[in-house]
């Protein structure tokens, strides 16, 4: 009988110092130092757990490919703060860099949905991660979500204090941004080019170059004194002083327009080439501009020893090309201008005003006797 007590007695206290050990085994890897000791309110998934515990230098990333609930999600960031509150940063900023690294594998693997989850879930506590908000905009593009892919951009944009970081933002959103707006201008989306541009000048307001993409396409759409308006509260961030001045001239040929004569249905337009007056048909169906030969010899325009192969009402002919300088159509001054030369000129005119030159004069213009035409 006392051998028996003894052998129960010698198998409890083995049990209770096992479990002694294993508990301080657990305080002092989830302890820093100092005499307190820091508790964990909410237990962590077996998988992520290990995420955050091996941080040892060499250690083998583990594998996160199995479901995970989502309040493990919460007890893995609860982990990441407690870290940051016992100032353990290294440990702190591996387990960010390996969330991160499971964001991207999840949404590389097509598991899109499950990565925004828990991306979203970490950037709600760590608004001002910069590697986050850029992780983000990808996973949006992956879902072919582009719009949505500008918001958290812009969102970096509140908080990036260093050039190389806000670089890295503006390279990205810039092409997001041409690839939105080159998807709209190819549907005539005037008014959502517009509302575009408002809204990322709105987001993004330090940013000039937004402010001239929403002047040009108010200019597009005629709203002449709202373009003017926002090129004179435009600065120069995001915009060269040249383009500013390109952009200003392109208002001013808008308001102004061509000034046309009509005559027997026809629009006739008077421009200056070297000091010489020339009467153009105005057509909008030629690509090039075009003069008769004589006017050639009186203008003493010089051939470009090319020549282009012309369809007209007679067939198809062949038509030097030459060049004549300082033309001056309305308020357009070219230096030069590479003309076609025909032979023969229609009726009461030198020659054609093409698309060449009538493309310049971008937005509509209502004035009686002027014509405008949108750029393309």
């Amino acid at each position: 009988m006392n051998h028996l007590l003894w052998m129960v007695t010698l198998v409890l206290v083995f049990a209770a110092g096992w479990w002694v050990g294993r508990y301080q085994a657990t305080v002092e890897r989830t302890s820093g130092p100092g005499p307190e000791i820091h508790r964990e309110a909410a237990p962590v998934s077996r998988e992520f757990g290990s995420l955050l515990l091996d941080s040892t230098p060499g250690s083998a990333t583990p594998s996160l490919t199995e479901e995970l609930p989502a309040g493990s999600w919460e007890a893995l960031l609860d982990r990441i703060d407690a870290l940051d509150r016992q100032r353990r940063q290294r440990e702190a900023d591996q387990a960010r860099m390996r969330l991160l690294d499971q964001v991207g594998d999840w949404a590389r693997s097509g598991d899109q949905n499950r990565a925004l989850d828990l991306l979203l879930a970490y950037i709600g506590r760590n608004p001002h991660d910069l590697e986050a908000r850029l992780l983000q905009s990808d996973v949006l593009q992956m879902q072919g979500r582009l719009l949505d892919a500008i918001d958290p951009l812009l969102a970096a944009l509140q908080f990036a204090d260093e050039a190389v970081s806000i670089q890295r933002i503006r390279d990205a959103l810039r092409l997001l941004v041409n690839v939105h707006e080159s998807k709209l201008a190819a549907q005539q989306n005037l008014p959502g080019l517009i509302r575009f541009f408002e809204h990322l000048s709105r987001e993004d307001p330090g940013f000039d170059g937004h402010r001239l993409q929403l002047a040009r396409w108010l200019l597009q759409a005629g709203r002449f004194d709202e373009a003017e308006g926002v090129v004179q509260v435009m600065g120069l961030v995001g915009v060269t002083p040249e383009a500013r001045s390109d952009f200003e001239a392109e208002l001013d040929l808008a308001r102004s327009g061509l000034p046309v004569q009509w005559e027997d249905q026809a629009m006739h337009v008077e421009v200056s080439a070297g000091g010489r007056p020339l009467r153009l048909l105005v057509d909008t169906g030629a690509s090039t501009s075009a003069i008769s030969r004589s006017a050639a010899s009186a203008l003493g325009s010089v051939s470009t020893k090319q020549s282009v192969q012309v369809r007209t009402a007679a067939g198809t002919i062949s038509a030097e090309v030459h060049r004549v300088r300082d033309v001056q159509v309305g308020q357009l001054r070219l230096p030069y201008l590479d003309v076609l030369v025909l032979e023969q000129a229609p009726p009461g005119a030198d020659g054609l005003l093409g698309m060449d030159v009538l493309a310049r004069f971008p937005g509509l213009s209502g004035s009686p006797g002027r014509l405008g035409r949108p750029a393309t």
